[in-house]
């Protein structure tokens, strides 16, 4: 067995979506040698490799999970500290500056109850601005808010990432092994036009991915009366050599069209 179909057959088989293509590849160069032989191949010889994948599966799902129950303790805890520290230091710094400006040789004054309100109005735009230096986007809140934020972006877009890759996979397993489409290049290049996100329909694309197929396909080979589903023809060196030429010409093509729109545009100007 082939190493990308041994690749394909235990994605299919593991029903897991988190993993990555590099995961995959390793499990399958792993144990490459224990399906060389495709008579010998039955579901037990999967039964290590996929158990090995689910596992890998699980404890990534509780990684994530543990880091961001941490990352949001974390990001708690140094919001309380850091509160309480900016309220010491502004108290703090308020009672210095008090001090400073009455000496304790003075005798004591009677503050009056306007004098008073005005106190307590500055301690608490001390505060607020203390505070306000910490919670801000240069503060360590600030800052520890903006990580937390960004890793839990990048650990959404891996997730949507890794639901787009196993899609693709799929309609390209649905077209060359349950359709049996004729042409693996021709399957790769109407997958890649398809527009695919997280919130797709899969049996919208395997309708969409199909007719994409078929439209490439008479481009590419005209009426030259095969099908498209002929089954088994795909995939050889010369189909391949063609399709290759095929896409460069419509590149090349593009390119020339591109140039002489520039070059018009150029002459109007």
């Amino acid at each position: 067995m082939e190493k990308n179909l041994l690749i394909q057959n235990l994605k299919s088989k593991a029903g897991v979506d988190n993993l990555s293509d590099r995961t995959y590849d390793e499990v399958a160069t792993l144990f490459l040698s224990q399906f060389a032989d495709d008579e010998k191949v039955t579901e037990e010889t999967y039964s290590i490799p996929l158990q090995m994948l689910k596992t890998m599966s699980g404890q990534l799902r509780h990684d994530v999970a543990d880091g961001i129950s941490r990352g949001k303790s974390l990001w708690e805890t140094e919001q309380k500290t850091a509160q309480q520290k900016a309220i010491d230091e502004a108290m703090s710094a308020f009672k210095a500056q008090w001090e400073k400006d009455h000496p304790t040789n003075e005798p004591p004054k009677q503050t009056p109850p306007q004098q008073e309100k005005t106190m307590e109005e500055q301690i608490a735009e001390a505060v607020s601005k203390a505070i306000s230096g910490i919670t801000g986007e240069d503060g360590a809140l600030g800052k520890l808010t903006k990580q937390f934020t960004d890793y839990m972006a990048k650990t959404e877009q891996e997730k949507k990432d890794a639901f787009v890759n196993k899609i693709r996979e799929d309609l390209k397993s649905y077209l060359l092994d349950v359709r049996m489409a004729d042409r693996e290049p021709v399957v790769n290049l109407a997958i890649k036009e398809l527009t695919i996100d997280e919130k797709s329909d899969f049996d919208k694309l395997k309708i969409e991915v199909e007719k994409k197929y078929e439209s490439l396909y008479k481009d590419f080979y005209g009426d030259s009366g095969s099908s498209p589903y002929a089954g088994g023809a795909g995939g050889n060196q010369n189909s391949n050599k063609e399709f290759e030429d095929f896409i460069k010409e419509r590149q090349k093509k593009a390119e020339e069209e591109a140039k002489a729109a520039k070059d018009l545009e150029s002459h109007m100007m």
